[in-house]
């Protein structure tokens, strides 16, 4: 019944009047809600028998493949809201969090299949571990820069009705991890994005060269350092 809700795309937008921002929110706060039920039941029930059948082993894998159907959908949302708009810190995260959620399904259909959902909680948190580190090797700021200066200078990227250009304001409000990416690709903007992003750049320089508060080993980070080395290679 829910087919044409869930994987109507762009016909659904255009039949329901939703935005891509609405659209891509309730998918994904609706897996969220799906999700947490759905392992806290299925978790729940197996420690609450203490023998169990085939049918309810049965019918809580079904349940777990099911909610996998929301997580598809959702993924598909955020994929058209990216492909529209472009990347933001706001969508990677959520794309790691649906990332999360696909491997906690996962987890939990093994532990209730192995009969070892004592494991389920400690697991869950394990994956919360992981996935913070990733996210964080990933470096987010430089792969939104990035991905936002490939749509950029090349408008094919952009999905039909999307927004093209490039969000100038918006990547200098990213950090130091966006700023050798900046450089790398400055000479080809066009002149009122470099111009707005060499004054940032700039100011940027400045900043790390004299504010003390970001001096000596208690302020260092990586992106920092690197930040540090592309401004200085750039000059």
């Amino acid at each position: 019944i829910q087919a044409a809700y869930l994987f109507g795309g762009r016909d659904t937008l255009s039949v329901t009047g939703l935005t891509y921002a609405e659209y891509a929110r309730r998918g994904f706060f609706e897996l969220v809600a799906a999700a947490v039920v759905v392992i806290a039941v299925v978790g729940g029930l197996d420690r609450m028998l203490p023998r169990r059948s085939r049918p309810v082993l049965a019918a809580s894998l079904v349940l777990v493949a099911l909610t996998g159907l929301v997580l598809v959908s959702a993924l598909e949302r955020l994929r058209l809201y990216q492909a529209a708009y472009g990347w933001t810190e706001l969508r990677l995260v959520v794309l790691v969090a649906i990332g999360w959620l696909a491997v906690a399904l996962v987890t939990t259909a093994v532990l209730v299949a192995s009969r070892r959902t004592r494991w389920l909680v400690h697991s869950l948190g394990i994956l919360v571990l992981a996935g913070v580190v990733a996210l964080n090797v990933a470096g987010p700021q430089a792969f939104v820069a990035e991905r936002n200066l490939e749509r950029a200078l090349d408008p094919s990227l952009v999905a039909p009705g999307g927004r093209t250009g490039l969000d100038a304001a918006y990547l200098a409000g990213l950090g130091d991890g966006a700023v050798p990416v900046v450089l790398a690709a400055l000479d080809r903007l066009d002149a009122a994005d470099r111009a707005a992003l060499r004054g940032w750049l700039d100011a940027r320089s400045t900043a790390l060269a004299t504010d003390p508060s970001l001096a000596g080993w208690p302020s260092w980070n990586l992106a920092r350092e690197r930040a540090r080395a592309a401004l200085s290679a750039g000059r």
